[in-house]
């Protein structure tokens, strides 16, 4: 699988949300809302026979708004959140059609966190999203 293309792929797809930024790679700065695709965590060849099938893992990033915005934070968050509806990121991502070379695209879970970024704090949610795909010869 060509990484740089699932993560251009995935950005795109994010795009589609209301109102959010998304970036197909990682950034220094954001005005939230905005989704931003990790560096991939793992990338497995041959999970099966030959060239047959890679597992990739990454992190999608949603930084959300600042945890003093609570309603508008709150709001945003819960949709992103959902596990349905134009707003939710795991809907977003697996739908189908799959980009190519994508067999399976699975959102296993999300983490909630406060973080900093550029002196500011931020509310985030970070989703692990698993990837199955046909490898590349």
């Amino acid at each position: 699988m060509n990484v740089k293309a699932i993560m251009e792929a995935l950005a795109e797809r994010l795009a589609t949300i209301d109102g959010l930024r998304a970036y197909g790679f990682p950034v220094e700065s954001v005005s939230p809302p905005a989704a931003i695709v990790s560096w991939p965590s793992t990338y497995t060849f041959d999970a099966t026979y030959g060239r047959g099938h890679d597992d990739l893992e990454l992190f999608v990033v949603v930084v959300v708004g600042r945890p003093r915005d609570n309603k508008a934070t709150l709001d945003r968050l819960s949709g992103y959140l959902d596990g349905a509806g134009a707003s939710s990121v795991k809907a977003v991502l697996e739908a189908k059609p799959y980009p190519e070379p994508v067999e399976l695209l699975r959102v296993r879970g999300v983490e909630i966190d406060i973080i900093t970024m550029a002196g500011a704090e931020y509310v985030t949610a970070v989703f692990d999203v698993q990837i199955d795909g046909r490898g590349t010869a």
